[in-house]
């Protein structure tokens, strides 16, 4: 999710023209909405990941569904350019990350049955 979030970022910084000129030019307007997108999703993936919250990973696929219709109208209208391409590498992030909130392993963290024995143990 973390990378996702990455290439949002990277993609408001290429659309910025774009982003100023259907706020009509009010740059605060544009910065306050990207960045309260940024602390309510990050603040999500922080509950979902360090909280164990299943109503948080219930509230990020919800997000995500509804996201999916602009995610496609935003490919639609930028086609193959890289601000496109960047769109369907977001949004295909975003599916594996939600996912693998549905494997076995994933399932038992939920629960706190789980117990981290991996090498760095």
């Amino acid at each position: 999710m973390l990378g996702s979030l990455a290439l949002g970022i990277f993609n408001s910084w290429l659309r910025w023209p774009e982003l100023l000129a259907v706020s009509q030019g009010r740059v605060g307007l544009v910065l306050a909405t990207q960045l309260f997108t940024l602390i309510l999703l990050s603040a999500l993936y922080l509950w979902i990941s360090r909280g164990r919250s299943v109503v948080g990973k219930w509230i990020a696929i919800t997000l995500f569904v509804l996201g999916v219709p602009f995610s496609i109208l935003a490919h639609f209208q930028t086609g193959m350019s890289p601000i496109g391409l960047i769109f369907l590498g977001q949004t295909i992030a975003s599916l594996i990350a939600l996912g693998l909130l549905f494997s076995r392993s994933a399932r038992l963290w939920f629960k706190g049955d789980w117990e981290y024995s991996g090498v760095f143990d």
